[in-house]
């Protein structure tokens, strides 16, 4: 399935993005239009990427943690009406769009599990900062939703709460980093950009390796030069294996219950 794509093609396409990489960071811009202040932003006191053990890949760095907004009610209560409490009921908590809420819960705090994961971080040497939580956690995103256009209609409502989980997720790690409350509203804008960007680049290098992996470069990678060919060959597998994965999952919309795999486990898969 890899074959598409070869280490040369990937060695003239550094080549012939490097300037405009360069220009860009000339003229005061970011990767994927994001300002540098929030590109490297982390919880590190000089505010700089770096790539010290130590320091970035630390597994119980804040910008990795998330708490959940809601108490998960159990999927026997919410689907059993012999287990359902009266005054839920008069409150509206068991109706199919707060259910959808429930859920929506649910399935962020599986993609946030896995966007945490480590080694999406020391494997592909991205430092621990908002800007990388960012693209590891949008790529899960995309692929639930991706998931979530088989069920049609029914799942509408679902992928649009999952989304807003996100963006409120997105806003409480940019003051992680560092940022004042009170800027966060417009470095959420520039965020929302950069996700329009890699949406649509997603979606276009779906049923294409090579896209994809152009795509990987350019929105994940930073199109950043140091980036191996091993590193996109590797992200374009995990991405097909885990798309193949949550294809075959039933009833998502109603039941919120999906699972990733660990990066590494897919890594050493022949």
């Amino acid at each position: 399935m890899f074959k598409i794509i070869n280490n040369g093609g990937f060695v003239r396409l550094f080549q012939k993005n490097s300037i405009l990489s360069i220009n860009r960071l000339n003229r005061g811009i970011g990767y994927n239009g994001i300002s540098k202040s929030i590109l490297f932003y982390s919880t590190n006191n000089n505010n700089t990427s770096t790539t010290s053990a130590t320091n970035v890949y630390n597994p119980e760095n804040p910008i990795l943690k998330h708490k959940p907004a809601i108490k998960l009610f159990s999927d026997e209560e919410l689907h059993n009406e012999t287990k359902q409490k009266w005054y839920y009921k008069l409150m509206g908590i068991y109706s199919t769009n707060t259910k959808s809420l429930h859920a929506s819960f649910q399935i962020y705090q599986t993609i946030s599990n896995q966007a945490s994961n480590i080694s999406f971080y020391k494997e592909f040497n991205l430092p621990i900062n908002v800007r990388s939580w960012f693209v590891v956690t949008l790529l899960h995103v995309w692929m639930v939703l991706v998931r979530l256009r088989k069920d049609g209609e029914a799942s509408k409502q679902l992928s649009t709460d999952i989304y807003d989980r996100f963006w409120d997720d997105l806003g409480q790690k940019i003051v992680v980093g560092g940022i004042n409350q009170r800027f966060v509203g417009k470095y959420l804008k520039e965020f929302y950009n950069t996700y329009l960007g890699s949406v649509v680049s997603y979606d276009e290098a779906l049923f294409d390796d090579s896209i994809l992996a152009n795509s990987l470069w350019r929105n994940y990678f930073a199109m950043s030069e140091d980036v191996q060919p091993k590193d996109l060959l590797m992200m374009v597998k995990y991405i097909r294996y885990e798309l193949n994965h949550l294809d075959k999952i039933q009833n998502i919309t109603t039941t919120g219950k999906l699972t990733f795999h660990d990066i590494k486990t897919v890594m050493d898969l022949k």
